[in-house]
């Protein structure tokens, strides 16, 4: 017996030195090779950020994530990377993951100086996006505006709803092809029933698919031999109730019609450079350990070494999120916490000396020592609208999914204005 316990004393004590030395081993890496994040506010100046200069190179895309679609300190981070990009960079679209025509409204404001940006903001339909947090942005980007060369300019690249399309695409026929507003009648017709019922038939979603590629099929056989801005404009608003119909029948089709979507602002505009902001979910590079291919696969794949994707990451703190009761939804709540994880990726960032940083992931070499952690599989924060109080983390390979990581030590719940309302309100 006194063997037995004597033996197992062993194998603890030499498995806690063995996890001593990785940890230590891994800090002290980590503190090495890490970019040290002095403010995760926008309007700090970027003597921080200089790194990232050769880092970023000429891509033409950044892709920036997100661990939660409701945490204060990564949206703000993403607001100073964006300032960042555009300054220092030459960026010049911002892109969101929110419906296309309802987030190209937002130009009015910050181009034109029309509107009230938080009716703009509402107007893309997502309570992610409606805080104090994006608006703050808005107000920058507004503000950069009015005295930039080169103005940003404020698009979407998502596809859940088809309102603004469907009055795009009526008033452009009304003065150019009236004879297919039959079709667009029919398609606004069943999509109004459809937003009225939550279970609606396949057979109704045939129909919308159907009555899009009409709409598609006849514009494009009549689609001007010059470049035309208001036809392409139309054209993409009609493929857009193609995807909302599509996304129906196969989850992917999300993911892929975003990346499109994405494509298509980039040909508009071919000499622009673009950051995107989404969940960590859309914007990673690899299928492991998900179910299907992201925005980011796709966009991987049409742009290769041109895009850069950053993830992002926290340790702990609250988050805003749709609580639920069973299969109801009961409302949003700003008191979710982040569960802490041991053996988790957040887990070894949060021994580093710095709270706050930024780590290229692209040339870590095997068996280069106090890396053996970020080369193997581990479990890596992933909540979306839904607040999770149990599974927050999937296993993942944090190299194939992201070029860089941007880690913020504690985060706090986003400003929601929406947060006294319940969800989908």
């Amino acid at each position: 017996m006194q063997k037995t316990i004597l033996l197992l004393s062993v194998i603890f004590f030499s498995n806690f030195i063995l996890a001593q030395t990785e940890s230590n081993s891994a800090a002290s890496w980590l503190n090495k090779n890490c970019i040290p994040i002095k403010y995760v506010k926008a309007e700090n100046g970027f003597d921080d950020l200089n790194p990232l200069k050769d880092l970023i190179g000429d891509a033409r895309i950044v892709s920036l994530g997100e661990c939660t679609h409701g945490s204060s300190e990564v949206f703000s981070m993403k607001h100073r990377m964006l300032e960042y990009l555009v300054k220092e960079k030459g960026f010049t679209i911002f892109s969101i993951e929110a419906n296309m025509p309802e987030a190209y409204a937002l130009n009015e404001y910050i181009i034109d100086g029309k509107g009230d940006p938080r009716k703009l903001m509402a107007g893309m339909y997502f309570w992610t996006w409606y805080t104090q947090e994006v608006l703050d942005m808005i107000e920058w980007m507004k503000k950069y505006n009015e005295t930039a060369t080169k103005k940003i300019m404020f698009t979407g690249f998502d596809m859940q709803f088809s309102d603004v399309s469907i009055k795009i695409l009526r008033e452009y026929l009304i003065v150019n092809n009236n004879n297919l507003l039959s079709i667009l009648n029919d398609y606004d017709s069943l999509y109004k029933k459809k937003q009225m019922k939550k279970n609606e038939s396949t057979d109704n979603f045939k129909k919308l698919k159907a009555d899009a590629q009409i709409l598609l099929d006849s514009l494009n056989a009549h689609k001007p031999m010059a470049y035309n801005k208001d036809f392409n404009w139309a054209f993409q608003n009609a493929r857009i109730l193609w995807q909302y119909a599509a996304n129906h029948f196969s989850n992917p089709a999300r993911d892929e019609s975003m990346a499109e979507n994405v494509k298509w602002i980039l040909d508009e505009n071919p000499s622009a450079k673009i950051v995107l902001w989404a969940h960590n979910g859309h914007i990673r590079k690899d299928k492991d350990g998900f179910e299907y291919k992201s925005m980011g696969e796709y966009l991987d794949k049409m742009y290769g070494k041109q895009m850069i994707a950053i993830g992002f990451a926290t340790a702990e703190g609250t988050y805003t999120a749709v609580q639920r009761d069973g299969k109801k939804f009961i409302g949003l709540d700003s008191t979710n916490t982040l569960l802490t994880k041991e053996g988790s990726y957040e887990s070894f960032f949060n021994i580093a000396e710095t709270a706050d940083l930024i780590l290229d992931l692209r040339n870590i070499s095997k068996g280069q020592e106090g890396t053996g952690w970020i080369q193997e599989k581990r479990l890596f924060r992933s909540i979306g609208a839904v607040a999770m109080n149990k599974f927050q983390f999937a296993k993942i390979n944090l190299i194939s999914h992201f070029d860089m990581i941007i880690f913020i030590r504690k985060t706090s719940a986003s400003k929601c204005f929406s947060i006294k309302k319940l969800a989908g309100n």
